[in-house]
């Protein structure tokens, strides 16, 4: 759903149904500006993807979000980067992608 809200908001929005998927339409498709990844993924968390981003993809914008609490999870996290609790509005995905730096 978040998919087709940013497209009606003039985004070219792609989906990803886990980490590794993410990765691959990374790698793949250069013009790539951002992400926004759950925390709670298939395959790897959406730290565990920050981490290899903040790593292998740099450049590319990272906007995660979660419904659930988890400081042990957060505590491993070596990076920063924006986080959006849900329940979210769509305008405040938009803000966060829109904001110039690569990585908050």
């Amino acid at each position: 759903m978040t998919a087709e809200l940013l497209r009606a908001h003039g985004f070219d929005a792609m989906v990803a149904y886990s980490g590794a998927d993410a990765l691959r339409l990374l790698r793949e498709d250069e013009k790539i500006a951002a992400v926004f990844s759950d925390v709670m993924m298939l395959e790897m968390t959406g730290l565990d993807l920050a981490e290899v981003m903040a790593r292998d993809f740099p450049r590319v914008k990272l906007v995660r979000t979660s419904g659930y609490k988890f400081p042990s999870l957060w505590a491993k996290a070596t990076f920063a980067c924006a986080f959006l609790a849900k329940p979210y509005r769509i305008e405040a995905v938009i803000d966060l992608l829109n904001c110039s730096s690569p990585a908050q």
